[in-house]
């Protein structure tokens, strides 16, 4: 009888210590679940977190989209920053008692239990957060020369370079006009007598900037370096038919009155020119033959561009073919055309320009629309991306 005992008191405790040690390691699992990296109420706490964060940023975006709403409808700038963002806070909830964050730092939001966001995530100003075509807010308005449309500062200006080089050695960002806001009047017989016309300094820099070609004496050059470096001296009037070259607008910023290229520089924007062969074929990734350039070159007096512009083949969809811009009424009865500021090698009169279906041509004594180019040097490039 006592070995019986024994023998059941031996089983009863290896049991014992058996589920003590599953317990242990039961207790040691749950604890690890539950406070672990990737545990339980860690999750539930990045989840409050990330729940209260995004609350916050909410709120806060639509103080700023209200701001934004009402400058754009008086005309005024809508570059953002750190300090324009903190103030826009600040003005909003200015009443409000109950707030929706904690603290306004000089670059920050403190929500109510800690938590920081960072003003600089309310606004892009960073090169590789945007891509070629796409749409930024700029603070200039203007209603276009042949579909009429009124373009604003929220679909009227798109990326066109994000890693461009200003002729001091800048590196900037360069915005093209989605429209046509301006025409020029090209007369190749009193191109040299105008007032924007480039002089002798400026057709050499040109041609060593864009092309490999010593031909910088001809009425194109003088034309094409005027419409680059000049395009701020030549005078606008409200008409859609200037006179030998001048230009002619309907709308911008408001204004009907005679103005000059200069209306187009706004806020840390510091040229403004007509665009170049060059640069439609930066954009398009389409490098010249055997070379790793994307300028124009003379080669036995033929020019050096890429094939006609179509839908099919413009990568930032429309950014140059506008006949694919709909909603922006163009159409067969809006037929847009626009002046390069670039020579024709096969003649010394004529400039390149894109007809409504892609097409380069030449033309010397012609009215034709501009797209308007503007450099924003990158370290002051706080343009914010928009979806019109």
């Amino acid at each position: 009888m006592d070995e019986k005992v024994k023998k059941q008191t031996g089983i009863t405790l290896i049991a014992l210590i058996i589920t003590i040690i599953v317990l242990l390691i039961l207790v040691g699992v749950t604890i690890a679940t539950l406070t672990g990296e990737n545990g339980i109420l860690t999750r539930a706490n990045d989840s409050k977190k990330q729940t209260e964060i995004a609350s916050v940023k909410e709120q806060a975006q639509l103080d700023i989209a209200n701001w934004i709403a009402e400058r754009l409808e008086n005309g005024e700038d809508t570059t953002l920053d750190d300090a324009t963002i903190k103030n826009i806070i600040e003005t909003a909830n200015a009443s409000n008692t109950d707030k929706y964050y904690k603290e306004l730092q000089s670059d920050k939001i403190i929500t109510q239990n800690g938590y920081e966001i960072l003003y600089s995530e309310f606004y892009q100003n960073e090169e590789n957060e945007l891509e070629i075509g796409d749409y930024v807010n700029y603070n200039v308005s203007y209603t276009d020369m042949y579909s009429r449309y009124n373009f604003t500062a929220s679909d009227g200006w798109r990326i066109l370079d994000l890693n461009g080089i200003d002729d001091d050695g800048t590196s900037v960002i360069k915005i093209i006009s989605t429209g046509i806001p301006v025409k020029v009047n090209y007369d190749s017989n009193s191109i040299l007598s105008s007032t924007w016309s480039g002089n002798s300094t400026q057709r050499i820099n040109y041609a060593t900037k864009f092309y490999s070609s010593n031909s910088n004496d001809n009425e194109n050059m003088y034309a094409a370096s005027g419409l680059y470096y000049n395009f701020q001296s030549i005078n606008f009037t409200n008409t859609t038919a200037p006179t030998k070259n001048n230009g002619g607008f309907l709308n911008i910023n408001n204004n009907t009155d005679n103005t000059t290229g200069n209306i187009f520089l706004s806020g840390s924007a510091t040229s403004v020119h007509a665009l170049t062969g060059e640069e439609v074929n930066k954009a398009r990734n389409k490098k010249i033959e055997n070379d790793s350039e994307f300028e124009l070159v003379d080669n036995g007096n033929e020019s050096s561009f890429s094939t006609q512009i179509t839908m099919e083949n413009d990568p930032a969809t429309g950014l140059f073919y506008l006949r694919n811009l709909n909603k922006f009424n163009y159409s067969t009865d809006a037929l847009p055309y626009y002046w390069l500021a670039s020579p024709v090698f096969e003649g010394k009169l004529s400039m390149w320009m894109i007809n409504y279906e892609g097409a380069m041509s030449g033309g010397s004594q012609n009215t034709s629309g501009v797209r308007v180019v503007v450099s924003i040097p990158k370290s002051q490039f706080k343009l914010t991306k928009v979806i019109p």
